[in-house]
């Protein structure tokens, strides 16, 4: 499950989506196995013993999916007027610092010159 900070409303309503899938998901899957896997190891009690586990098991799936969904959407929320910012002063998103950075272009493409210019100067 996504529990990243969001860079902004639409990213935290994708990502909050993804979550809710997921859980929503995994709570069937663990609703529907849980039945089977009790009958096969234990024959009819089995199979109830597991319904009852999957139920429990799977609602709680469902409802920690739905919780973390809704908390992405709010975190994207909050972040919309500091996305606005970000975007107006020019600066990019990164996925793995997870906030807005300023990227000098200029520097950056003086520093390559540099480094080109040093690697043409080296003798092979």
């Amino acid at each position: 499950m996504a529990l990243t900070r969001p860079k902004d409303g639409t990213d935290g309503l994708i990502r909050g989506l993804k979550t809710a899938g997921a859980g929503v998901a995994g709570g069937l899957v663990a609703a529907v196995a849980a039945p089977v896997q009790g009958a096969r190891s234990g024959g009819a009690s089995g199979f109830f013993k597991g319904l009852g586990a999957g139920v429990l098991g799977g609602a709680a799936m469902v409802v920690g999916g739905v919780g973390c969904g809704v908390a992405q959407v709010g975190r994207g929320l909050m972040q919309m007027p500091k996305a606005h910012r970000a975007r107006r002063e020019e600066k990019v998103w990164d996925q793995e610092l997870g906030c807005w950075v300023d990227v000098d272009l200029c520097a950056l493409e003086h520093q390559l010159g540099q480094e080109a210019g040093q690697r043409g100067a080296q003798p092979n």
